[in-house]
């Protein structure tokens, strides 16, 4: 099977073993012919989120979706590159830290169980206007989310609305999870719905 790999000089036409496989086993299979191809992965079972590429321009779990021929798998876009399919992830993280709520400890209940599968894959970001302007992300409205189930209400509401959720959120509404989280339903229009029960 022969696919492509978007390399900062350029695409890379690979051939690994045909048959069902998945992204991250055919970029495995792809470093014995590019031993310096660089693409990150950790625990192989959906739990970790640092091997989410692109595929075709669609935000992919390498550990988790299939490749298939002629497919082209580049690094997620919104991101700096750092080299070929590594990007620098740091942003995100600089923004949590921001969040300034905290979640309560032992208080929640099972309205956390779906928003509690998120693990970090970052697919939700890539096309957030927010992110673009360095005022939050899906997954900061995610644990906002959490911190006002947990207790937290109207200090993550606050939080929610200063960061931009009122205006970018209520208008864009194209948040999409690669592991099933209902971000609009779940995340977005709940803490809307709060901010606009403010004084």
């Amino acid at each position: 099977m022969t696919f492509l790999v978007l390399r900062a000089n350029g695409p890379v036409e690979l051939t690994v073993p045909d048959g069902d496989t998945t992204i991250l086993q055919a970029l495995l299979d792809a470093q014995e012919q590019v031993p310096d191809l660089a693409f990150r992965y950790g625990c192989r079972n959906e739990r970790c989120g640092t091997c989410t590429v692109e595929v075709d321009g669609q935000r992919r779990l390498g550990c988790r979706d299939r490749l298939r021929a002629g497919q082209v798998v580049g690094p997620l876009s919104g991101f700096p590159v750092i080299k070929d399919l590594v990007v620098d992830r740091s942003r995100v993280a600089e923004q949590l830290r921001s969040v300034p709520v905290r979640p309560a400890v032992g208080t929640a209940d099972g309205a956390w169980a779906s928003l509690g599968r998120c693990i970090d894959c970052l697919a939700c970001v890539a096309d957030c206007p927010l992110f673009a302007a360095g005022r939050g992300t899906p997954v900061t409205f995610l644990k906002l989310q959490r911190a006002a189930l947990e207790g937290a209400r109207s200090e993550a509401v606050d939080a929610a609305v200063a960061l931009g959720l009122t205006d970018a959120c209520a208008d864009c509404r194209g948040c999409r999870c690669s592991v099933g989280i209902r971000l609009i339903d779940e995340v977005i229009d709940p803490l809307l719905d709060a901010a606009s029960d403010l004084p």
